[in-house]
């Protein structure tokens, strides 16, 4: 939290608790919006992987990969649904932040590091292996 904090040059107590609407602005793209909504309001629920120029608190533009998963108990119910956000943007050759050249993170390779983060979490609170 506090490199993502950092990153943003906001108080944890700004971001905590918030939906991440609040770092969209006028470029950010209604299409991975969409495709975003989408996945998420599907029936059973898909994971996502979008890439969205987003704003700091100073409104400075950088790009996020955004990968959101949804967290099935054992008979398949979506509980929970997990995000990962991730600053991908590059500098340019002018100072300005762009978005990647390329960025290839498969929906079956960020889904299983999702659920793997998710998975040492949950052993941790629990107390298993040496949690």
């Amino acid at each position: 939290m506090r490199s993502y904090t950092f990153c943003l040059l906001m108080c944890r107590e700004e971001v905590l608790g918030r939906n991440c609407r609040f770092l969209q602005g006028p470029n950010t793209d209604p299409q991975e919006l969409q495709k975003l909504r989408d996945a998420l309001s599907a029936h059973p629920p898909q994971p996502v992987t979008v890439i969205l120029l987003n704003y700091t608190k100073q409104r400075k533009p950088f790009h996020n990969a955004l990968h959101i998963a949804p967290v099935r108990d054992a008979d398949g119910r979506v509980e929970y649904f997990i995000g990962i956000q991730l600053d991908v943007s590059e500098a340019g050759d002018d100072g300005q932040q762009h978005a990647p050249a390329k960025l290839h993170l498969s929906h079956k390779l960020a889904h299983y590091s999702v659920t793997g983060a998710v998975r040492v979490a949950c052993r941790g609170l629990s107390g298993k292996n040496g949690g």
